[in-house]
């Protein structure tokens, strides 16, 4: 899951895959915690909290950081190891991490969040850019306007990187995630008809 109050927030100093990074590691911390699940679901007012118990410093508060091996989260999330070091380096010095707790604001929660597929052929950040307009087109029977200007906002991403989305919608094309239909439309293919990830053979007994 993706809690997209911050991924698609509009937070200047992080770049959308320092986002992408942020939401796994409190994604993880939760997964991984013992204090938030209640008979396999999810307690969320447990966890609300706990964010506001440790609210010491005005709108954010924080919970364990718990994280799989940088190994893992390389594989997960398609994102290079030293990119991964570098990016949780970068979180210390802006104190969204500090010792053992990742901070997180207090509203963060009340926002839901997305659900990625793990057995798409995409990753990273093109994977997020498809799983907010599958989300986004559900309402409209999977089509949508493609006005780059708004879905660089939805992504946090400024104008003067246009181009990026531009280039992610090709690529989604290219790969059979999205049709271009006639008046700047955009039909996105939803979750279950998606390329799959190709299985990798098991060897026979």
């Amino acid at each position: 899951m993706v809690y997209y109050k911050f991924l698609f927030g509009n937070m200047e100093m992080l770049t959308i895959r320092d986002k992408i990074i942020y939401s796994a590691l409190i994604d993880y911390s939760i997964k991984l915690s013992d204090l938030f699940y209640e008979d396999g679901r999810l307690n969320m007012d447990d966890l609300k909290n706990c964010v506001e118990l440790y609210a010491i410093r005005g709108d954010y508060g924080s919970i364990k950081l718990i994280t799989p091996t940088i190994l893992e989260m390389s594989h997960e999330l398609n994102i290079p190891r030293s990119t991964l070091y570098d990016t949780i380096a970068k979180f210390k010095d802006i104190r969204l991490i500090e010792k053992d707790r990742i901070r997180c604001h207090k509203n963060l929660f009340d926002q839901g969040f997305l659900s990625f597929p793990s057995n798409l052929k995409i990753r990273g950040q093109l994977l997020v850019f498809y799983v907010l307009l599958e989300y986004r087109s559900r309402p409209y029977d999977g089509i949508i306007d493609t006005y780059a200007k708004r879905l660089s906002e939805l992504l946090g991403i400024g104008e003067d990187k246009i181009g990026a989305i531009y280039d992610m919608l090709y690529k989604l094309h290219k790969q059979g995630f999205v049709q271009r239909l006639p008046h700047n439309k955009l039909k996105v293919i939803s979750f279950e008809e998606a390329p799959k990830r190709e299985e990798a053979s098991q060897p026979s007994p």
